[in-house]
């Protein structure tokens, strides 16, 4: 099993060093603070899992590379959210029904 390129301390100064510029890209494009966060703690973990490679090797700083890679997960969750619609409003007055789900005797029943 390979050892780790980077130490904590690296990871952290690494992560203050790059966070900032993500978070400026997100934030023009109206993420929240929590997500852009979640998304940079992939980054982070997906950049881990690559120094793990022996045959790994980057072109450019490592703050680039975390944060093209931040860039690009949170693009794929836009696509993948901007085809959906926030219920918000509506989901609060929904009410499901007590008797929606079947009960313990409807199942048994079924499934005889």
């Amino acid at each position: 099993m390979p050892m780790p390129v980077c130490s904590a301390s690296d990871f952290e100064s690494l992560y203050e060093s790059a966070f900032p510029a993500f978070a400026r890209f997100a934030g023009s494009r109206n993420a929240s603070v929590d997500d852009a966060m979640d998304i940079f703690h992939d980054a982070m973990v997906v950049y881990y899992e690559k120094t793990r490679d022996p045959a790994f090797a980057i072109i450019v700083s490592p703050e680039a590379y975390i944060t093209g890679i931040a860039k690009h997960l949170w693009l794929r969750k836009y696509n993948r959210n901007k085809t959906q619609q926030s219920l918000f409003p509506d989901e609060q007055a929904f009410v499901i029904p007590e008797d929606f789900f079947p009960d313990e005797r409807e199942i048994k029943l079924l499934s005889f």
